[in-house]
């Protein structure tokens, strides 16, 4: 993946499409980045967290520490100085939502892509899920250390008006597909949109 590459077209699809959010307008710049991390910087956070982060959320740390809009709907993804614990940055989020767990079968749980149906979610992951961004427009994107692909962790973009989460196998991954979802929405596809 390179990021910097990605990222540069994000910046350009958002503002050329006239979709960044308002409190972002001010700034004259035409990339919605930030100077990467540096090692201290992610090594510090490790500590801080008491884990290793995946290996593509670092790759994204290490060209952009933070990023401002990635889609309509998920903005402000926290520089690594910002991240924590979902249980401690919202715990009466989580306190609600472990009020009465749903048990979802492997079967259902571990389908990924379109066929993946959003409402399968395992909300006892998200005490110990890892916050990415504040709240956007009621999505905000998590790292979930419970299900891991080798060193990469299932990722999500949750949202109040998905019945659930859109998950994913890295971060890598969900920055792709929901990038993508911009421009479903801005094509008007969105019986795709909502598919995923």
């Amino acid at each position: 993946m390179n990021w910097k590459v990605f990222l540069q077209n994000v910046s350009k699809g958002i503002i050329e499409e006239g979709e960044l959010e308002e409190k972002f307008r001010k700034d004259t710049s035409d990339y919605l980045g930030f100077p990467g991390a540096t090692k201290e910087e992610i090594l510090q956070a490790e500590k801080r967290l008491g884990c290793s982060l995946p290996p593509s959320y670092k790759d994204f740390l290490r060209n952009s520490n933070g990023f401002k809009q990635l889609n309509h709907f998920v903005w402000d993804i926290y520089p690594v100085q910002k991240i924590d614990w979902f249980g401690n940055l919202d715990p009466d989020f989580v306190k609600t939502t472990l009020k009465d767990p749903i048990k979802i079968k492997d079967e259902n749980y571990f389908v990924y892509g379109k066929e993946q149906d959003p409402m399968y979610v395992r909300y006892e992951y998200c005490q110990h899920s890892l916050a990415l961004s504040a709240w956007g427009d009621v999505a905000i994107v998590l790292l979930n250390p419970e299900v891991r692909f080798q060193e990469e962790w299932e990722a999500w973009m949750y949202a109040s008006w998905i019945p659930g989460a859109n998950r994913y196998r890295s971060f890598e991954e969900l920055m792709i597909e929901e990038y993508q979802n911009f421009w479903r929405i801005i094509n008007h596809e969105e019986e795709d949109f909502l598919e995923l």
